[in-house]
């Protein structure tokens, strides 16, 4: 059985973006694609400043855990414990657990990943508490911009690779894109037009309207409906070198929910990227936290050093409580102690 000695662990520290660091909500209307700002006051002057969202890292930590557990176990999971363990679960409609207290305290015990990131069915309170990463003085996200290019535009090397019969249609491939790309521009004038015509004159704009419509849709058939060569929207991002603060707050953990919290850091380090647009080498960060603990009866935290993330390194811990925590957790891990099914 669990220890029920539980732990208030506080993780208070630095993260370093070592690569341009994004997250871009989904809106297609925003271009370039935005990175979420919030207000933070420095001093007494309030600043819009760029920002990680928690939940990007959160996400990224209990997505981890489970690849921690995965590897101890013999077999894979079935796609409701996924989800259970990914995202706490899918909420239906049925009725709510009649006992939460009691069954909470048990699922805990049980699986270690809902303890510190909890589930929504059934519901479990988690005791992580993941903060935003916000920038230590003020900031501003720069703008990442770029054009996709035809490399059959560029030279004979590209063109070499083909087979001698395709030429023929990249030729004819390209020049049906170009009419394509000069005919939608005469079509949007031509709409605008119709709209300030009438009578006759509007008739006749409506005819070339229908008509140019139709060339386009067959320039479409032989080239597409996108060129190659393409500006692309581009996107912002929090500057390579930025440092954010960060709280991390395990609340009235248990030694072994603080174990598998390090075990999941241990397996980001050699995957330490958050946000997105991972492709181009964006995401990666490290991280410093003074670490301090204040045990359950406790009035005063105590110190237990620091914890540092080092990208594609390994984590670095300095206090022999969290080693034990780390160990305990394995060795239970490995004994077969838990249980990361589904509940039915």
């Amino acid at each position: 059985m669990s220890t029920q000695q539980k732990y208030t662990v506080v993780f208070d520290g630095v993260v370093t973006a070592v690569s341009p660091l994004c997250t871009n909500p989904p809106d297609v209307a925003q271009k370039p694609a935005r990175q979420p700002t919030m207000t933070v006051y420095y001093g007494a002057v309030a600043e819009n400043v760029p920002y990680f969202p928690a939940a990007g890292f959160r996400g990224k930590l209990r997505r981890k855990a489970i690849d921690v557990v995965s590897r101890a176990r013999n077999e894979g999971m079935t796609l409701d414990s996924y989800y259970y363990n990914a995202i706490g679960g899918v909420k239906d409609s049925g009725e709510e657990d009649s006992n939460p207290l009691t069954t909470m305290k048990e699922r805990r015990q049980m699986n270690p990943i809902i303890g510190l990131y909890g589930a929504g069915d059934p519901w479990v309170k988690g005791c992580a508490n993941i903060g935003h990463m916000v920038p230590i003085e003020p900031i501003k996200p720069f703008v990442v911009t770029g054009t996709r290019n035809d490399d059959f535009r560029k030279g004979e090397k590209a063109l070499d690779m083909l087979a001698p019969e395709e030429h023929a249609r990249w030729a004819d491939w390209n020049r049906n894109n170009a009419q394509r790309s000069r005919k939608e521009k005469q079509l949007k004038k031509l709409q605008a037009d119709v709209r300030a015509a009438s009578g006759e004159e509007k008739v006749a704009l409506e005819a070339q309207i229908a008509a140019l419509t139709q060339e386009i849709e067959e320039h479409k058939a032989v080239s597409g409906s996108v060129s190659v060569n393409l500006p692309l929207a581009g996107y912002e991002a929090i500057p390579q070198g930025a440092q954010l603060k960060q709280l991390i707050v395990l609340t009235e953990a248990t030694e072994e929910e603080i174990g598998l919290f390090l075990a999941t850091l241990q397996e980001f380090a050699f995957d330490p990227r958050v946000g997105s647009r991972f492709s181009q080498g964006n995401g990666v960060i490290s991280a410093r936290w003074d670490v301090r603990v204040r045990r359950s009866g406790e009035i005063s935290p105590t110190s237990l050093g620091q914890v540092a993330v080092e990208p594609y390194v390994g984590v670095e811990i300095q206090d022999q409580f969290l080693l034990d925590s780390v160990a305990l957790f394995n060795t239970r891990l490995h004994e077969g102690a838990y249980n990361f099914d589904a509940v039915d």
